[in-house]
């Protein structure tokens, strides 16, 4: 009988720690990360076959070995909307507008795909992150570096939990929790060099990317639209005065004409 109690002791006291011993990353919000399979950290969530024309607006979400550094598509901007609360937004999508989720009509079927699409702000687009390990404190001279480890990414809509394999353009799927993935977080290494070149990085031939990299190609593309619109708004206005100053001196020179 005392082993019999000493046995459920031991299993409720293994559930409360676990219970203690998960957490969730604390971040600032906009953080940029990849997410890697625990057992398989070259394997990624990537954005199969994503291009920025919105005839192609739900590619899949899968699994992709990129080699030691992620590619474009394989780079998330982590938004906390509420505590606790994730979204994974593409880097690659400029106005942020696009998202990771579970199609609505696949929230009740394990076995369905995520995909990326535009942004609804509803609950099958919010994902809960629990880990064994959170906010470590990793240095190196490597840009990208793990943050949170053995994590389950469970999507808030459907209580299902995203699950990869260790395979080329493999489907990340839902599935019931205990059977999913565990996948690790990589962020930006704080030891980086300030002072390195932005580099920017393709599908077909991935290289690393500085944080001061993805700042300046942001802050260039916004400031080369600015450029682009003050040129054209400005050529436009002078072509509207000169036109306006040729009709003044034509009809200056008419009534001259009449008098002489």
């Amino acid at each position: 009988m005392r082993l019999f109690s000493f046995f459920l002791f031991y299993q409720a006291f293994s559930f409360l720690v676990v219970l203690v011993s998960s957490c969730s990353p604390e971040i600032k919000d906009g953080n940029f990360i990849s997410i890697s399979l625990s057992t398989s950290p070259t394997y990624r969530f990537n954005i199969l076959g994503f291009n920025l024309y919105p005839n192609n607006s739900s590619p899949a979400i899968g699994t992709w070995n990129s080699g030691s550094q992620p590619s474009d598509n394989e780079i998330f901007v982590l938004k906390q909307s509420i505590t606790r609360v994730y979204e994974f937004r593409p880097f690659i999508s400029f106005y942020q507008n696009m998202i990771v989720e579970i199609p609505v009509a696949s929230i009740n079927n394990i076995g369905d795909h995520f995909i990326v699409s535009m942004s609804n702000n509803s609950e099958n687009e919010r994902f809960t992150i629990e880990c064994d390990a959170c906010n470590l404190n990793a240095n190196g001279p490597e840009y990208w570096i793990k943050y949170h480890s053995s994590c389950l990414i469970k999507n808030l809509a459907s209580g299902f939990c995203a699950n990869g394999k260790d395979l080329q353009d493999n489907f990340v799927t839902q599935v019931d929790c205990l059977n999913a993935s565990k996948w690790d977080l990589y962020g930006i290494s704080p030891d980086m060099p300030k002072t390195s070149l932005p580099t920017i990085i393709s599908s077909g031939s991935p290289t690393t990317i500085s944080e001061l990299g993805l700042i300046v190609i942001i802050a260039g593309s916004i400031i080369g639209t600015a450029f682009i619109s003050f040129i054209i708004g400005y050529c436009i206005i002078k072509c509207k005065l000169s036109s306006r100053n040729v009709q003044s001196l034509q009809s200056l020179k008419i009534p001259h004409a009449i008098n002489n």
